[in-house]
């Protein structure tokens, strides 16, 4: 094998690993939205206010409203 063909193997195996973390990274990070929005809607169904929702998922109340509005649970 030359040198140039052992870098350039290098140089794939390095970027696939570098790919793969941060897709597990951005997964990890989908995950966490999807589980705040949960919370967040089924908090606001059963009546807690968007400032205790912003407290409880540690999101700023112009985010908690943005998701709302987002899932059509308030109006603009």
């Amino acid at each position: 094998m030359t040198t140039y063909t052992w870098m350039k193997e290098e140089g794939i195996q390095e970027g696939l690993q570098k790919g793969r973390q941060e897709g597990r990274q951005e997964g990890k990070q989908e995950g966490i939205l999807e589980k705040e929005t949960e919370v967040i809607l089924q908090g606001y169904e059963e009546g807690l206010n968007i400032h205790l929702l912003a407290k409880i998922t540690k999101l700023s109340e112009q985010e908690v409203i943005k998701i709302l509005k987002e899932h059509q649970k308030i109006n603009d």
